[in-house]
Parts: structure tokens; sequence; C-alpha cells
């Protein structure tokens, strides 16, 4: 199984609090040993190194242990991307990691976004944290 680690999920895990971070890591490790592959996108991973220049490094290391593969940005990506803006009314950020998911050819997408539920062109799991 391939699934794609959305931006809003990785962000989330270098941003949140330490309960949510420790949580998101759980959920990471069980979908690995069922024997799932993690992706993600170049623009994601960019864009993480420069909103938090103190960890790019450390945001570097951890997303290559991670994922199989980091996906780079190509121009059927970007023209898959206007589309689903146009068509599925997605924010850019969306729309850029489900055309990367998309033609990465994952399974599955991971994130936090609620607008993701709403599409129909590739299976979406939320995760949620709720605090104890």
């Amino acid at each position: 199984m391939r699934i794609y680690l959305s931006h809003s999920l990785l962000e989330k895990l270098f941003s949140a609090g330490k309960e949510e971070r420790i949580y998101l890591s759980e959920e990471l490790i069980t979908r690995l040993k069922k024997n799932v592959q993690f992706f993600t996108g170049i623009k994601n991973l960019t864009q993480l190194c420069l909103d938090y220049p103190d960890l790019s490094e450390s945001i570097q290391r951890e997303v290559l242990i991670f994922c199989e593969e980091v996906f780079p940005f190509t121009i059927e990506v970007l023209n898959l991307s206007l589309s689903l803006i146009r068509d599925k009314k997605l924010s850019s950020q969306e729309a850029f990691d489900l055309a990367t998911a998309i033609l990465g050819k994952c399974n599955e997408l991971l994130g936090y976004s609620e607008n993701l539920q709403d599409q129909n062109l590739l299976p979406f799991t939320r995760l949620s944290f709720k605090s104890k």
C-alpha cells in the first residue's frame, strides 16, 4: 500500500505539541508495521524547511527516514493541481497534495485537511487528535 503524507500532516509532525506529535508518530509507525510505504512531495519538504529553518536538517532527515520517495514537482502535477483548484474548490496546497498522490500512484492520502474528505478521486484518511 502506498500512502501519501500531506503537507498538513507533516506540518503537524513538526509544529504540534509533544502529546500530538507522539500520537502522530505512533499512527505512522502502526501503518509502517502493516507493510505500507510512505511518500510525499518535494514542495512539502521545501515548504516545511522554509517555514522552520531551525529544524531544516531534522525535517529532511525525518522525512527521508519515513518516506520511500519524495516525488518531484512536475508540469503534470501543476496542471492537475490547477484543475483540482478549479473543479474541486481545493486550496493550492490541498490540490498539490492530491495531484502528487494521484500521479505518484498512491492508494491513500493521509492528513488533517477537512476539504480533502469531500473529493472522490483518492481515499483520504483524516487523522484527528483528541487530547486526554
